[in-house]
């Protein structure tokens, strides 16, 4: 029988397999040994397969196990390690809200402008209970809608763009009171605007009070420093103008027949005046100086021509003393500098007239040398040398201290404020330079100073003479070494042979020499001054020797003295030069005389003694432009005795007049005067054709910082401070005229004004007495002690004056304040003219109200007092004159029409800058006067400055007042 067996695998050992052939044919066939066996097998491998699998799923509970283990051990330190960061979290959290709270600033999260969280700062800054603000919206800091929506839309838009914002603002409190912010935001992410935005908002009333206290104490310093720079200016110009009257008048007394006692108190009274007004100046620079309003200038100028104008101003002291006055420059300094002349020469001369005050016998020496050379700049060194007095080692480091001097007997002897040498320091500060003194005590002193200057246009080179004349011997005679060097030296560098002697006798001797040896001297220059033979015995020696050709000769002197002219043209001198000698001069005198001027070009003549010039100058044609009687009197004395033709216009418009009408050699110029001032008036006379190389020279009382940068901003080439010093005015007119080749005859000045019907009688002026607020003898004084002048101002007064009240009341009126200002200021200097001085002050008072934009309850009752006191004086006057002044002119009747019709065509032309406007302002005078008034004058001097806008802007201002239309 045979046992069938299954085809299953059977597993050994883990192996498979499956009962083939070979086995079978193992088994006998059929037989029942054969099944069992093969049971058995099957048997077996099936336990074998059921061990194998039980051990794998053994170790896989095993694995299993240790891997839940595992998972449980990572899942414990995974919370640990949470709970770690959350703690830690916690704690930053906590710092980070404690941060926030202690923060001086508030912080806030706000979404959607809602506060989301905010900080206690927060709190406190608004006036919120802690956390009371959270969930409400930013209105709540905002007093009105308008300021939220205002500012929100401001925020945002700069903070969804990515940008910080910034931004001070008045929020509100809870309790409504008001508080100032300083709001900063960002964006949290400006791509997502729904996360919100931080704020950072700072308390900064404090600030701002500090800040308004600052701009309040700002003001008032600035007000303090305003008045200080108005007293001053006023001041200036009050005291200037009454010195003018006292140095000028005593000038011009002295010049008459006087006894020895008179001439000696003029001359004290001259002298005094003159050290009032230094002390005066000293005072006005060293307050622009401290108030730091004294600035230099950075302009082209002449080195020669500003030393010239030094020492034209000393060359009057150093001869009336008998000093010898040397300047010597380096041939390496530079003639065209930029720089502040003006600050460089004021230096020169407070040292140089300390040397010309401490030195009794000698020489003063003004020496300038170059020190140290920079691109574009060049260090000067000068130095004022004397052989005075000298100063003690004691004092010498105190002199450039503020009101330092040597000793009390300095001051006693010499006189000083000892202001002049710390105004030199600070000048040469502000000239990047230095100063200092070296002195030895009865020897004298050196005092210098040094400036960092520009250099200016590129210079040719100078003082080069024809080939033909270097190496020409040139004889020097002066017994003054210094002198002697000096001159020498700079013929020397000229390329010319130069012998130097001491005395006449020397070289007489010298010229018979180089004679003998055929080696003439082609020049000789002689000192006029010297021991033994002088100047003119040894030019008349030399004339007088046996020489095949005589020297030409020429006369050297600090002393340029009618004798020395006279004996000059006798012995036959070719040319007279006056010390000090500049190398320009020296050169152009010696080339001339040499007979080698250079080709087509005109040598410059040689400079002349004071008063042999200002001769020459006559017959000049002056225009002198000043409102003031007695300051034009005082101008008028002055250039008439030399000669010159002066016309006088009162203001600038009427010198404009007469500028068009006929040609001047030169305009002095007041600055302040009525209906146009000197400035404006220089701006008009340089649009005029021809006219924009025409010399104008301010001529003021006005010395107060940038005066003189005024002046020359506005076209002048000058400045002359009044009271007005002959020396200063002498040389200003040498520099800015060209002298005459004839003099001519001087001018014969006209008479003076007088009303009609005084002129032939004895004016009296006992009515006068009984004047109220008259003082009829400061008036008379003013008026030049002619009491018939002074009738003719007071009849010009009452005149002008009548109509005061109700212009300045109609100008009040229309808000014309530059016309009532200008009328309260010409009435203030009117009066102080005549003598009226409680008007006067009262009028300054008035004019300082309207220019200072006072309060109506400060203006009204000014102008109250003033009609008052104008209307008692003029009615007191009109009884007291000898001689009623002429009536006015009749009223003319105003058609509105017609004034209206002739108004628009007016301001047609003047829209169109038509001159014919000039042709209807003459053709309808009455009717525009009679119904502009007060603005009248103004337009029709604007008109004829050919100022057109001003004119219409002023007519346009009329007719709305008046409600004129065309």
């Amino acid at each position: 029988m045979r046992w069938p067996l299954p085809g299953v695998p059977i597993a050994f050992g883990g192996l498979a397999a499956a009962p083939g052939p070979a086995l079978a044919s193992a088994l006998p066939e059929g037989g029942t040994g054969y099944g069992l066996v093969a049971l058995a097998v099957l048997v077996a491998g099936v336990l074998a397969w059921c061990l194998v699998l039980r051990r794998r799923v053994a170790a896989g509970a095993q694995a299993l196990q240790e891997s839940r283990l595992t998972a449980e051990a990572a899942r414990a330190q995974l919370e640990a390690e949470m709970a770690r960061r959350l703690r830690d979290l916690d704690d930053t959290t906590a710092e980070f809200r404690a941060i926030v709270e202690a923060a001086s600033a508030g912080i806030v999260l706000m979404r959607d402008r809602h506060i989301v969280h905010c900080n206690r700062r927060m709190d406190e800054i608004f006036g919120y209970a802690p956390g009371e603000q959270i969930g409400q919206p930013t209105r709540i800091w905002y007093a009105s809608d308008e300021d939220w929506a205002r500012v929100g839309e401001e925020v945002y838009r700069k903070v969804w763009q990515g940008e910080n914002h910034q931004r001070d603002v008045q929020a509100r409190r809870k309790d409504g009171s008001p508080v100032w912010v300083r709001m900063s935001g960002r964006a949290l992410d400006p791509a997502n605007p729904e996360r919100g935005l931080v704020g950072i908002i700072e308390d900064i009333t404090r600030e701002r009070e500090i800040l308004g206290e600052a701009q309040r104490a700002r003001a008032m310093a600035e007000d303090a420093a305003r008045m200080k720079s108005d007293f001053l200016a006023n001041m200036s110009h009050e005291i200037r103008t009454p010195m003018n009257a006292i140095v000028g008048m005593a000038y011009l007394a002295l010049r008459t027949d006087l006894s020895p006692r008179q001439r000696d108190y003029l001359e004290k009274i001259q002298g005094a005046g003159q050290h009032l007004l230094g002390i005066i100046n000293d005072i006005l620079d060293l307050s622009r100086i401290e108030a730091g309003k004294l600035m230099v200038e950075h302009i082209p100028f002449s080195l020669e021509r500003m030393i010239g104008n030094v020492t034209a101003l000393l060359a009057e002291k150093t001869a009336a003393k008998g000093l010898e006055l040397i300047v010597d420059v380096a041939d390496d300094v530079p003639n065209e500098l930029i720089g502040d002349p003006l600050r460089l020469g004021q230096v020169l001369i407070n040292y140089a007239n300390n040397a010309v005050k401490f030195t009794e016998r000698g020489e003063v020496a003004i020496r300038v040398r170059r020190r140290e050379a920079g691109e574009g700049q060049v260090e000067l060194y000068f130095e004022v040398r004397d052989t005075g007095i000298g100063i003690d080692d004691d004092v010498r480091a105190r002199l450039f201290g503020s009101f330092e001097q040597a000793d009390s007997s300095t001051t006693r002897r010499y006189g000083g404020s000892g202001l002049g040498l710390v105004i030199s320091r600070r000048l040469a500060e502000l000239m990047e330079g230095k100063v200092g003194v070296s002195s030895t005590p009865g020897v004298g002193s050196t005092f210098w100073f040094t400036a960092r200057l520009g250099h200016g246009p590129a210079e040719p080179s100078r003082f080069v003479p024809h080939a033909e004349l270097v190496g020409r011997p040139i004889l020097v005679v002066d017994d003054n070494a210094h002198a002697r060097e000096v001159l020498g030296e700079m013929l020397r560098r000229m390329g010319f042979e130069v012998t130097a002697l001491d005395s006449g006798a020397a070289a007489l001797e010298e010229v018979r020499s180089a004679e003998a040896a055929r080696r003439p001297y082609a020049l000789v220059l002689l000192d006029w001054q010297m021991p033994g033979k002088d100047g003119i015995t040894t030019a008349r020696e030399i004339r007088d020797l046996p020489l095949l050709d005589t020297p030409r000769m020429v006369m050297v002197s600090a002393h340029g003295r009618d004798e020395l002219l006279a004996a000059a043209r006798r012995i036959g001198i070719q040319d007279v030069l006056i010390k000090p000698v500049t190398a320009s001069l020296l050169f152009d005198t010696v080339v001339r005389l040499l007979g080698h001027a250079p080709t087509g070009e005109a040598m410059p003549v040689p400079a002349a003694p004071p008063a042999l010039e200002l001769s020459r100058l006559a017959g000049s044609r002056v225009l002198l432009v000043e409102d003031n009687d007695l300051n034009q009197q005082v101008a008028l004395e002055l250039l008439r005795q030399v000669g010159m033709r002066v016309d006088v216009a009162e203001n600038g418009a009427v010198a404009i007049d007469k500028l068009r009408a006929r040609p001047y050699d030169i305009v002095l110029m007041d600055l302040q005067m009525p209906v146009m001032d000197g400035l404006a008036a220089t701006r008009e006379i340089r649009r005029l054709p021809g006219l924009a190389g025409l010399p104008i020279v301010a001529m003021t009382a006005n010395a107060m910082a940038g005066d003189r940068e005024r002046c020359l901003a506005a076209g002048m080439q000058d400045h002359v401070s009044k009271p007005i010093e002959p020396a200063r005015l002498w040389a200003c007119l040498r520099r800015w005229l060209s002298p005459k080749e004839t003099p001519a005859a001087a001018a014969v000045p006209p008479p003076a004004p007088a009303a009609a019907g005084w002129a032939d009688k004895p004016p009296d002026l006992a009515p006068l007495a009984g004047v109220p607020d008259l003082n009829v003898q400061d008036g008379v004084c003013n008026a030049l002690g002619r009491a018939s002048l002074y009738l003719a101002l007071l009849a010009r007064f009452v005149a002008g004056q009548r109509d005061f009240p109700a212009h300045f009341a109609t100008a009040l009126a229309e808000a014309d304040l530059v016309s009532a200002e200008r009328f309260a200021h010409t009435l203030k200097g009117l009066a102080a003219q005549i003598g009226a001085h409680t008007l006067s002050d009262l009028a300054e008072q008035l004019e300082k109200a309207v220019r200072t934009r006072a309060a109506a309850a400060v203006l009204v009752p000014l102008q109250a007092d003033v009609t008052r006191q104008l209307r008692a004086l003029l009615a007191a006057l009109e009884t007291a004159l000898p001689t009623p002044p002429a009536a006015a002119a009749p009223p003319v009747a105003v058609d509105e029409a017609e004034l209206a019709a002739v108004c628009s065509r007016l301001a047609e032309a003047l829209a169109a800058d038509d001159f014919a406007s000039g042709a209807l302002l003459e053709t309808h005078a009455p009717l525009l006067r009679a119904g502009l008034g007060h603005r009248f004058p103004l337009i029709a001097e604007a008109a004829r400055s050919f100022d057109f806008a001003l004119a219409l802007e002023v007519l346009q201002d009329a007719m709305n007042s008046l409600g004129l239309r065309g």
